[in-house]
């Protein structure tokens, strides 16, 4: 077999652990999670009449007025999410479940006395006048040994910078590590007599940091690569008529053809990282993508290295790439617009000229615009401290989000503005 240059490979999982916990709780999945929420509502749900007392309550985000230059609605974390010196949001992923938005935001846990929490998913439903979510513990299923053949979970300790959702499934960034894929009908509800036959060592009643909802892991993608492997930051999936679909994600549970993964790099290099396309199968999952002689080895040939440092997110619409970057904690975060035709790596082609980027028509500072490797770049236009970055299931809105505690904040930005004129 050929050296491999960059790829993913599928790993061995605890399909039987796996199978185990979810067969010893109440699967909820995230149309019974949202289903929940929405038959508690009005004076019934405000007296406790009608809501289920097993799903835990939400939380709720408040709308408020938008500060940064590109955002057309702000959107603020209840105060304990907002504030908090454990849990930094990352990943951020907007799809359609029965005709409502529902916007999922990936966190990682920083260590507290050399222990980690590993990550979550918050999902929150858009379509109400204050957006209400869950925190979802992110878990992988093992055979306890010790506990007579029983189970139990691990946190899933990943950065967890970007999120994607083909289907039923959700792709989570683990950086290094490759990439995670979770199942979102395999949301579980912890709780009931099924503790004790899993011999899961919650079953007095603890729960894992406090989380009544958990989302077992399915599969395991590492990184390959004799040299230079490539880290996953964060991912996207392209929507749109260049190779992708406006329609994958929708949470319709197919896919559909020539649909892409877009991941990148997070780099403080003048180099900067490297931003690479993944060609899906006919379903829009990574089931089929694997090698003729090797079907658990995925090659990756698309990559390309635009020279930006501190991207932190990628989306691609229609051909056209949106990308966020970070200036620290003290000034705005940047977006840029445009593409990676002239920046393959290995081709030796010299960046985009400025004939080839995006219109710059639509930014009122059009002046003070740089362009580099074919992306132009509108400073300061996110709040400080932008991560990943996602399109609406309608193509009409972007979103993105900011990590520094007190100051988290989701933001809209109008897609048109940003387009090609």
């Amino acid at each position: 077999m050929a050296e491999v240059r960059h790829g993913l490979r599928r790993e061995i999982v605890d399909e039987d652990a796996r199978d185990r916990l979810l067969a010893a709780h109440t699967r909820l999945g995230l149309d019974g999670l949202l289903g929940a929420a929405r038959r508690a509502t009005g004076w019934a749900a405000r007296l406790g009449l009608r809501r289920d007392p097993a799903v835990p309550r939400t939380r709720r985000m408040t709308r408020i007025r938008s500060t940064a230059p590109a955002a057309t609605h702000t959107l603020r974390w209840h105060r304990l999410d907002d504030w908090s010196q454990r849990w930094w949001p990352q990943g951020i992923e907007v799809i359609r479940r029965d005709g409502r938005r529902v916007l999922l935001v990936s966190w990682y846990a920083q260590k507290r006395r050399g222990a980690s929490q590993g990550s979550r998913l918050s999902i929150v439903d858009l379509d109400v006048r204050r957006p209400r979510y869950w925190n979802v513990l992110l878990v992988n299923a093992v055979t306890d040994d010790a506990a007579s053949g029983g189970v139990r979970f691990e946190p899933v300790e990943v950065h967890a910078g970007g999120i994607a959702v083909t289907g039923d499934r959700l792709l989570v960034a683990a950086a290094s590590g490759g990439l995670r894929e979770f199942r979102l009908g395999d949301l579980l509800l912890l709780g009931g007599s099924g503790r004790a036959r899993a011999g899961i060592p919650w079953a007095a009643g603890r729960l894992p940091f406090g989380h009544r909802i958990v989302l077992p892991q399915h599969r395991a993608y590492s990184s390959l690569g004799a040299r230079g492997r490539l880290r996953f930051s964060f991912i996207s999936l392209e929507s749109g008529k260049a190779g992708g679909t406006a329609d994958v994600g929708t949470g319709t549970g197919t896919g559909t053809a020539g649909a892409y993964l877009v991941a990148g790099e997070f780099s403080s290099t003048p180099a900067g990282g490297r931003l690479l396309r993944i060609p899906l199968d006919a379903d829009a999952l990574l089931d089929g993508c694997g090698a003729d002689d090797e079907p658990d080895r995925i090659p990756i040939d698309d990559v390309h290295q635009p020279g930006l440092r501190g991207l932190q997110g990628a989306v691609v619409v229609d051909g056209t790439w949106f990308l966020t970057s970070t200036n620290g904690d003290r000034r705005d975060g940047d977006l840029w617009v445009g593409g990676v035709g002239d920046s393959a790596i290995g081709t030796g082609a010299p960046p985009a000229s400025a004939a080839a980027a995006p219109s710059v028509a639509h930014d009122d500072r059009a002046a003070e615009l740089e362009i580099v490797g074919g992306f132009v770049r509108h400073r300061e236009v996110l709040p400080s401290g932008p991560e990943d970055i996602a399109v609406d299931p309608d193509r009409r809105r972007l979103w993105t989000h900011s990590e520094w505690p007190g100051r988290r904040r989701v933001v809209a930005l109008d897609l048109r503005r940003w387009t090609r004129s």
